[in-house]
């Protein structure tokens, strides 16, 4: 799933890159930039552990699901504040974080409500299979 995020999201990545650069110049365009790498790295780290996870149990996969998204929360927060100390363009790169974390929303619901992931999905429902043959 992250990984068929990567082109539709570096494509719209440019979008916010774009507007930061007009509103405001370079820095408002770099700011934007690190907006939506941090947001979209974090995604493709969190989808990664959910898969990594899954397969311990599902009572760890709760677990991550839960709290994944305080702790994207705290690492987006924090960056915020590097970025204000940095005397980079602290608005750009919030606004580039909101709107790529509403993107990243809008395609987690499209892919589960598509049946892309969930429990019919073939990944989830199937074990992982091993080389023994048994």
């Amino acid at each position: 799933m992250a990984a068929r995020a990567l082109v539709p999201g570096a494509v719209l990545a440019c979008a916010p890159v774009g507007a930061g650069f007009a509103a405001n110049g370079l820095r408002a365009g770099v700011s934007a930039l690190l907006g939506v790498l941090l947001v979209s790295v974090s995604f493709a780290l969190y989808v990664l552990v959910l898969g990594r996870v899954r397969r311990i149990s599902l009572s760890a996969m709760q677990a991550v699901t839960l709290g994944g998204w305080l702790v994207r929360l705290a690492v987006v927060v924090g960056a915020l504040f590097a970025v204000k100390a940095a005397d980079g363009d602290v608005a750009a790169f919030g606004i580039a974080a909101i709107v790529t974390a509403l993107a990243v929303a809008v395609y987690e619901a499209w892919a589960v409500l598509s049946g892309k992931v969930g429990p019919g999905h073939r990944a989830a429902v199937e074990p992982e299979r091993t080389g023994s043959g048994v």
